[in-house]
């Protein structure tokens, strides 16, 4: 969801603390939406035995940084994390010792194992263990040690960016009939979105290097009516958002329709027939204070 539509997962965040706190509040099963995973003891054995064969450290902050899941369901079910290591057949104390770097045979064997596993075999892939840095150390480059190790075939290709080579593959979307705005580029061509920042510091600098107008590639969303407007307005109020000032209401669009369509966001709620402070609005008392001093001067005066 936070790839697929960054602006929706950002203001649900917001108005609700949580992902699943804002599905349960739109009716819906978090659980099954999400995919979230029901662990039992066996299956965390089996994800560290998987973990040790991809060649991941199986110290708490490592496999927390990979799969956080995995760590609370270790918790839950087998008490703690080390009790899941003793129950895997590890030592815990063996685990939480400094490893010795690595040496070329054992980087190869690691990935040959990966390998062995179906585990990922690109940089991306193996960037929750020490494979690659070892790799960089020890061969020069992780393509280098994947050479070696027989298996470079499974990685894909490695792209060579270059500025030029951005600003092609920028007008190769376009004439692909593909969305340039940066949601699309980063769910559909991440490399060349990072590779993007890298060169030109932002994906907005790349596309004026590119000769493109990043204001024009922006998603924009179809115009909304008054039917919208209130259809959304009385979402809003079944969910009952958090109040907060007429300014902090996202979208600014939204706002900026009950304006033209019915005067004011006040009018807006009346004509929805919803309790403005449902929706997440209440007057600001920044206002009520100015206008209130206006008034006075003006009786003055």
């Amino acid at each position: 969801m936070k790839k697929d539509d960054h602006n929706l997962f950002v203001i649900a965040i917001r108005h609700f603390r949580a992902w699943g706190a804002a599905l349960r509040t739109a009716g819906l099963d978090d659980e099954a939406v999400s995919g979230r995973r029901t662990w039992t003891g066996d299956q965390v054995i089996q994800a560290i035995h998987r973990f040790a064969r991809e060649g991941i450290a199986l110290n708490y902050a490592s496999v927390t940084r990979v799969d956080q899941g995995l760590v609370i369901a270790a918790k839950k079910l087998l008490g703690s994390w080390d009790n899941a290591l003793w129950a895997a057949g590890y030592d815990p104390l063996d685990i939480r010792r400094s490893r010795r770097p690595w040496t070329k045979s054992e980087v190869v064997a690691a990935i040959q194992a990966r390998a062995a596993a179906g585990a990922p075999m690109t940089q991306k892939g193996m960037n929750s263990n020490s494979i690659p840095p070892a790799a960089r150390r020890l061969f020069g480059s992780l393509k280098a040690a994947l050479r070696k190790a027989g298996v470079l075939h499974l990685a894909g290709p490695f792209p060579r960016w270059s500025r030029t080579a951005i600003i092609n593959a920028i007008h190769a979307r376009l004439s692909a009939g593909k969305p340039l705005h940066c949601t699309a580029v980063v769910k559909d061509a991440p490399r060349l979105y990072d590779a993007a920042r890298r060169y030109f510091q932002g994906w907005s600098h790349a596309l004026r290097a590119a000769g493109i107008d990043p204001v024009r590639t922006r998603r924009k969303r179809r115009p909304w009516t008054p039917e919208d407007v209130t259809r959304e307005l009385r979402r809003r109020a079944v969910a009952g958002q958090p109040a907060t000032c007429i300014s902090a209401i996202r979208p600014v669009s939204l706002v900026r329709a009950c304006i033209v369509f019915f005067g004011s966001l006040e009018n807006a709620t009346a004509a929805a027939k919803v309790d403005p402070a449902k929706i997440g609005y209440r007057r600001s008392q920044g206002n009520h204070r100015r206008r209130k001093r206006r008034q006075a001067n003006g009786r003055r005066c």
